[in-house]
């Protein structure tokens, strides 16, 4: 994940047909943080970056789902190879490695933690508003509201897409865990009981 998000990441930095800054897309917000937060959830187990972890994953199918569905048919994967691979890293192949990375088998999550990971897009549609303020527009047509887009209901749409996705995403972990996958966040005495 951290080599694909990376990748991702290294390519949409270098391309120059998209002139938007990068950090006002949500999908490079999230190929960050999976990038980071992955690592970091495997090698300290805390529920902290495990949480962050999981926020990431449903942030990256998201960004993934709305690709592909919404802006890719609109606008294309972009003209210069550099651009069409950045988009394929970060909306295919990262999406990819994070249901990959789930059905390996990943630290559960109570709902209460699940229900956490909305603040992530939540955060992002806060900075979205925010920028609108100062005359930033959104990269996203549909987060526009100068467009007639009333932020409320698309922050709406969005913690019940948000949802479906993280709870998809939790039974995924979950069936990974019953074909025998070690729970990462138990020791091994709770994990024969």
């Amino acid at each position: 994940m951290v080599v694909v998000g990376g990748i991702g990441l290294a390519l949409f930095a270098t391309q120059n047909e998209d002139r938007t800054p990068m950090l006002l897309y949500f999908t490079i917000w999230s190929a960050i943080l999976a990038t980071i937060s992955w690592p970091s959830a495997d090698a300290t187990r805390s529920p902290a970056w495990t949480i962050a972890a999981r926020a990431s994953s449903a942030g990256t199918v998201l960004a993934g789902l709305v690709y592909w569905g919404n802006l890719f048919p609109v606008h294309g994967a972009g003209r210069q190879l550099v651009t069409v691979a950045a988009n394929v890293f970060l909306h295919a192949l990262l999406p990819a490695a994070v249901l990959v990375r789930l059905a390996r088998g990943a630290a559960r999550l109570s709902v209460r933690d699940e229900m956490l990971t909305i603040a992530w897009p939540l955060l992002y549609l806060l900075f979205t508003g925010l920028l609108a303020l100062t005359g930033t527009p959104s990269p996203y047509s549909f987060l526009r509201p100068d467009e007639g887009t009333n932020l409320c209901v698309i922050a709406l749409v969005f913690v019940v897409i948000w949802c479906a996705i993280a709870f998809l995403l939790r039974g995924l972990a979950a069936i990974a865990g019953v074909r025998g996958s070690a729970v990462p966040d138990q020791p091994d005495d709770a994990r024969r009981v």
